[in-house]
C-alpha cells in the first residue's frame, strides 16, 4: 500500500504527536508497504527510515500549511492520506490534539485565576487560536474522509462541540511499544537514575512527564506533594519534560519542598525514568490519549490520572491505579498518593498494569490503524477516487 503521512514535524522529540507518529511510519516500512511522510520539517534521524520525505513550505499559518500540504499531497497520489492535524487533504483525519475547543477551555482553566484574564484576552494568543479553530472547522466540516477519535472522550467532543457526524468517527486508542518500555529494564536503569538523583532503596518517586507543565497539572500535582511530603520523608517527586519549569522550582520553593523535588527537563531515553519511579503522576487537565500513561503502564507502573485524560478510559480504578475526577482535587491527589506509599500495593498494581499495556499495544494499535486504511480506502473508492478536500 501507497501511504502518506501528514504532520507538521517529523520528530519523535518534540511531544506525543511526533513520537507516536515516527513508531507508526516505523511500523508501516517494516510491514512492507511504501511510505512517503509529508512534513514542514523533519529530525535527521527521521530520514534514516526508508520513506520518502516531502518538504512543504514552513509557515507561522496553520492555513498557509494545510495549503502548502495539499498541494504537495496533490503530486504524491497515494492510496490512503493520514492526516494528523495539518491539512484538510485527506482520507483519515486523526486529531492526536483532540478538540482544539475542549483544549483552549481547558488551558484556560489549567492557569491560576489571576492569569485567566490576560489568557483570554491576549491579542497574540487569541489570534492564534481562532487561526487553528479556523482549520479545525475546515477539518472537520467536510462529509467526507475516516476521522480517528483516540478515546471517547475525544468522540464526545468532536459530536457535542464540533458536530462531526458519528457515523464518520472510529475509535483507535494509542499503543504503546511494549518492548521498549518494559519492567525488564528496571534491573539496569534503576540503580543508575537513582544514584544519580540521590535517592535510596526507601524512598517512593513519583514522576511526571510533560512538555507543556501547566496543563499537566504540574502546579496541582506540587501542591498535593507537599502534603505527602509533609507526612512521609521517603516521598520524592521528579519532572522531566521540555517544558519550562522556573516557576515551578519557585513554587516549590515558595511551598518548602524544592530540597524533595527534582526539575529534569528533557532526557533522551524516558523509559530509564519510569524505571526509576514507582508511581506515575499525570494530573492533566486535557489529554486526548496519554502516551505518557500508555508507557508508565508499560513499566509496571501504578498511574494516578483524572478523567480528563482519555486513557484513563482504560484503567479500572484500584487495579492500574487511581482516578481523580478532577485536576483541581488536590486533597484527592494527595489521598491517592499517599495510598500508593504502600510498596504491597505498587507491587499488586505492577502485573495488571503491565497487562494492560500489552492490550494496548503499539502492534495492536497500528494493526487497527490499518483497518482505518482499508475503510478509507473503500469510502474513496465509493466516493469517486480522491481524498477528502475542504
Amino acid at each position: 500500500m501507497n501511504i502518506a503521512v501528514v504532520l507538521d514535524r517529523f520528530d519523535p522529540d518534540v511531544g506525543g504527536l511526533e513520537r507516536w507518529a515516527y513508531e507508526l511510519v516505523r511500523w508501516l516500512v517494516g510491514a512492507g508497504h511504501d511510505v512517503h511522510v509529508v512534513a514542514m520539517e523533519f529530525a535527521d534521524h527521521g530520514l534514516t527510515l526508508d520513506i520518502t520525505p516531502h518538504r512543504f513550505q514552513a509557515s507561522a499559518s496553520p492555513l498557509h500549511r494545510a495549503a502548502a500540504a495539499e498541494r504537495c499531497l496533490r503530486s504524491v497520489r497515494a492510496d490512503v492520506v493520514h492526516d494528523l492535524g495539518t491539512g484538510w487533504y485527506f482520507d483519515v483525519f486523526q486529531p492526536q490534539f483532540g478538540s482544539r475547543i475542549a483544549g483552549w477551555r481547558q488551558s484556560v482553566r489549567a492557569e491560576p485565576w489571576y492569569c485567566r484574564p490576560l489568557s483570554v484576552l491576549s491579542p497574540g494568543r487569541r489570534r492564534r487560536y481562532w487561526s487553528r479553530r479556523q482549520l479545525e472547522k475546515r477539518q472537520l466540516g467536510s462529509p467526507r474522509g475516516v476521522i480517528v477519535a483516540v478515546s471517547r472522550l475525544v468522540e464526545f467532543h468532536l459530536r457535542h462541540l464540533h458536530g462531526v457526524d458519528p457515523r464518520r468517527i472510529l475509535l483507535v486508542y494509542n499503543g504503546v511499544d511494549t518492548e521498549h518500555f518494559t519492567p525488564a529494564r528496571r534491573a539496569t536503569d534503576r540503580p543508575v537514575i537513582r544514584a544519580a538523583l540521590g535517592l535510596g532503596d526507601a524512598d517512593v518517586l513519583f514522576l511526571l512527564a510533560a512538555h507543556n507543565l501547566t496543563l499537566k497539572g504540574a502546579g496541582a500535582a506540587l501542591a498535593a506533594f507537599r502534603r505527602v511530603a509533609v507526612a512521609d520523608p521517603a516521598a520524592r517527586l521528579a519532572f522531566i519534560g521540555r517544558g519550562d519549569s522556573r516557576a515551578y522550582l519557585g513554587a516549590a520553593r515558595a511551598l518548602g519542598i524544592a530540597e524533595r523535588c527534582h526539575f529534569l527537563g528533557f532526557v533522551d531515553d524516558s523509559a530509564k525514568y519510569y524505571s526509576a519511579a514507582d508511581v506515575y503522576l499525570h494530573p492533566t487537565f486535557y489529554d486526548p490519549c496519554s502516551l505518557a500513561v500508555l508507557e508508565a503502564w508499560a513499566s509496571g507502573l501504578p498511574v494516578i490520572t483524572t478523567r480528563l485524560n482519555g486513557a484513563a478510559e482504560l484503567a479500572t480504578p484500584g487495579q492500574h491505579g487511581c482516578i481523580v475526577p478532577d485536576p483541581r482535587d488536590v486533597q484527592g491527589m494527595a489521598a491517592a498518593m499517599q495510598q500508593l506509599l504502600n510498596a504491597e500495593r505498587r507491587a499488586a498494581i505492577a502485573g495488571p498494569a503491565r497487562t494492560l499495556a500489552l492490550a494496548n499495544s503499539s502492534t495492536v494499535n497500528f494493526q487497527r490503524i490499518m483497518r482505518v486504511y482499508e475503510s478509507a480506502m473503500a469510502q474513496r473508492a465509493h466516493a469517486g477516487g480522491e481524498p477528502a478536500s475542504s
